[in-house]
């Protein structure tokens, strides 16, 4: 793949989330090696201009490739906001990035266990089949990834889920 090609890549798989996420900033959220037991997610923006700088460092990171600038960036972000939906959404896509499947289907996980919003589920479920399918569970991926394609709500989800299960087929 040459670096246009991921370039363009990355724009389809994370530019449609990183706008919607751009648009919200701060609430309580740490990467877990497991799920944290919280009873309480928000997806709530933050008046914190510190929170505020860092959720934009983070987007802006991510979206120039400089992923695991955007890890350490989203490490920060989570100790201060660690109940936050959204940052550790996009912490699971950035993990997905350096090819660290196992956390990332953790976090996708915690997203999918306090998720508040239709399109986090979706994103969460569609980074769970990638990790999933990369760990080598290609039969989960292929359920996840089917019903996203099918019934997701968001149209970029279900052209991603519908290019990766046709990756997923033989």
């Amino acid at each position: 793949m040459t670096p246009t090609m991921s370039r363009g890549l990355l724009a389809a798989l994370v530019l449609p989330f990183l706008l919607v996420l751009q648009t919200r900033a701060a609430a309580p959220s740490t990467r877990p090696t497991t799920a944290p037991a919280t009873t309480t997610a928000s997806t709530r923006p933050s008046d914190d201009p510190d929170i505020k700088q860092l959720s934009h460092d983070a987007v802006s990171a991510l979206a120039r490739g400089e992923n695991e600038k955007a890890l350490a960036l989203l490490d920060q972000l989570m100790a201060k906001t660690p109940d936050n939906v959204d940052y550790h959404l996009l912490d699971a896509r950035a993990l997905i990035l350096v090819n660290k499947w196992k956390e990332a289907g953790v976090q996708a996980k915690w997203v999918l266990d306090h998720a508040q919003k239709d399109y986090q589920k979706e994103w969460a479920n569609l980074y769970r089949a990638q990790a999933a399918s990369k760990a080598g569970d290609n039969s989960t991926a292929r359920t996840i990834l089917k019903d996203l394609s099918a019934n997701a709500g968001s149209a970029a989800v279900r052209t991603l889920a519908s290019q990766t299960i046709e990756q997923l087929e033989p």
